[in-house]
This record gives structure tokens, C-alpha cells and sequence, in this order.
């Protein structure tokens, strides 16, 4: 498990290798608290369902940190729809009700910002969990945050 800080993640000289067709990023909420650690949400994937590993490439904890989940080379399993041509990101908290907070909304442009120059992903293929199939993910607030994100 990776701990990424995106200062230093964004001054890298050169791209990761990657060995697998990504052309859009999905962003999701855990519909949990957003004090969820990464333990609890890789024991949901792991044990509780029975999947290989994490599901997302990428989960942003409540103080901002992002912790590296699925191999990024690994096809996701967080949005049926794409998962073998996406990359995964998860923020932790129920954002029908709470607001993602500033640390974690930080990371999020971060490392989207990151994952766009990496994989050449135009802004328009930057979807939430609820774009692409029939779910409440991401929920409200964030949702209202990605518009406010494509459009600048």
C-alpha cells in the first residue's frame, strides 16, 4: 500500500508505465463515514466480497491523504460500465450529507489533474460513479463539485 503526496507525485520526471488501454478517470463516494480508513474499505472488497484487492486504483482518506489501492496496470471494479479502460477514485464520506472537506476536495483536483496528464484524458471523459450507471454515487456534494470542476 502507497501513500501518495501530490506535490511530489506531480513533480515526477517521467509517467508511470502503464500496460493497459485507460482513456477516462470515475470518481466515487464510500457512502460511509469519512473517517473510513483504507483497511476497513480493502476488508469490504477483500473479505466481505471476495474480490482480489480494492476495488478503486486510488481512495482519499478524510485528511486529504491518498492511499493507492488496485494496481493501476489492474482493471478496477467500481463502475461496471468502464472498469477496464478507467481509473477508480473513491472519497471517503456520505457526500449526500456531508461535504467532502477542503483536504480532501485538494487531493481530489490534485490527483485528478495528475491522472489527466498522465493518461492524456480530456476533461470530458471525467465521470462520476452516477454518469455512468444507476447509482446515487457520489453523492450530492460531490457531484456538485465535479460540474464545478469540468467547467472551468
Amino acid at each position: 500500500m502507497k501513500t501518495y503526496k501530490l506535490p511530489k507525485m506531480l513533480r515526477r520526471d517521467k509517467k508511470p508505465d502503464i500496460l493497459r488501454n485507460i482513456n477516462s478517470i470515475v470518481v466515487h463516494h464510500s457512502a460511509s463515514p469519512t473517517s473510513t480508513t483504507f483497511k476497513q474499505i480493502y476488508r469490504w472488497h477483500t473479505i466481505e466480497r471476495g474480490w482480489s484487492d480494492v476495488g478503486y486504483h486510488f481512495v482519499i482518506l478524510g485528511d486529504g491523504t491518498i492511499q493507492e489501492g488496485r494496481d493501476i496496470n489492474k482493471t478496477g471494479a467500481h463502475c461496471r460500465a468502464c472498469n477496464k479502460t478507467s481509473v477508480g477514485i473513491c472519497v471517503t464520506g456520505n457526500t449526500n450529507n456531508v461535504k467532502p472537506n477542503p483536504q480532501q476536495l485538494e487531493s481530489l483536483h490534485d490527483l485528478l489533474e495528475c491522472l489527466q496528464y498522465d493518461f492524456n484524458i480530456e476533461i470530458e471523459h471525467v465521470y462520476t460513479h452516477r454518469e455512468k450507471g444507476k447509482t446515487e454515487c457520489p453523492g450530492n456534494h460531490l457531484q456538485e463539485w465535479m460540474n464545478e470542476y469540468r467547467s472551468l
